[in-house]
C-alpha cells in the first residue's frame, strides 16, 4: 500500500485518478488533516481551507489554522496528513521553527500517509531548490538548510512541469546524485515507503 503521494497540480477533475489511489489508502473513518499553512495569511489558509472541502466532499477534513496549532494535534490518529500548496519556503522555514518537520518525518515513519500537492510536493522531496521556479523566500525567513523531508530517498520533485522548462531544468539537474522527477498537472506520484515501490500517473520526466 501507498502512503507518500506527491500531485503535480491540477484542478480535482484533473487529479482524480491519481487522488483515487490516496482514497483507497485512509481510513475512511478518521479524520484527514489538512495543514493549509504554505499559504502567506490568513485570507489565503481560508481559500485553501475552502478548496479542499469542495474538492474532497466525501473526505473528513480537519484544517489547521496556524504552526502553533499543528503542534498539537496528535497526527497517528488522523487517517492522512495532506499539505496543500502555497510558498515552499515558508512552509518550510515554520516547519523548521515549530520541529514539524520532524513530527511529519517520525509520523510517516511509523506509517502515517502523506499527500503533498504543489509546496506540499516540493516539500516532500530531497530539497527546496525546485521552489525557485515557483516562489521567492521570506524576508526575515532564513532557511538554515536545503533539505525537505525526503520522504522518497533521493529524489527532488517539481510540480507544474511544462515542457518548455525542460532545457533549463536538466541543465541543473541532470548528473546529480539525487534523481529529479517532473510532474506535469494531471499526474502524481505514490510511493510506499515499506515496499520501496512506486507508482507514477500522468505525464512526468526524470532527471537523472
Amino acid at each position: 500500500m501507498y502512503n507518500i503521494f506527491c500531485s503535480g497540480g491540477g484542478s480535482e477533475k484533473e487529479t482524480l485518478l491519481f487522488d483515487q489511489l490516496f482514497f483507497q489508502s485512509i481510513d475512511p473513518t478518521k479524520e484527514v488533516l489538512h495543514i493549509p499553512l504554505a499559504m502567506l495569511d490568513l485570507e489565503g489558509i481560508e481559500s485553501s481551507k475552502d478548496w479542499i472541502k469542495g474538492a474532497y466532499p466525501n473526505l473528513n477534513i480537519k484544517s489547521v489554522n496556524s504552526f502553533e496549532e499543528l503542534a498539537e494535534v496528535s497526527l497517528m490518529e488522523m487517517a492522512a496528513v495532506y499539505v496543500s500548496g502555497g510558498n515552499t519556503f515558508h512552509l518550510a522555514y515554520n516547519c523548521d521553527k515549530y520541529g514539524i518537520g520532524k513530527i511529519l518525518k517520525e509520523y510517516v515513519e511509523y506509517g502515517g500517509i502523506y499527500y503533498g500537492g504543489s509546496a506540499g510536493a516540493i516539500y516532500a522531496g530531497s530539497d527546496i531548490t525546485p521552489a525557485e521556479y515557483f516562489d521567492r523566500p521570506i524576508e526575515g525567513q532564513d532557511l538554515l538548510t536545503l533539505e525537505c523531508l525526503s520522504l522518497i530517498p533521493d529524489l527532488r520533485i517539481i510540480p507544474h512541469y511544462q515542457s518548455y522548462d525542460e532545457e533549463e531544468i536538466i541543465e541543473r539537474y541532470r548528473n546529480e546524485a539525487t534523481q529529479t522527477i517532473c510532474l506535469f498537472d494531471a499526474s502524481g506520484l505514490a510511493y510506499s515507503t515499506f515496499e520501496k515501490t512506486y507508482k507514477i500517473i500522468g505525464e512526468y520526466n526524470m532527471i537523472t
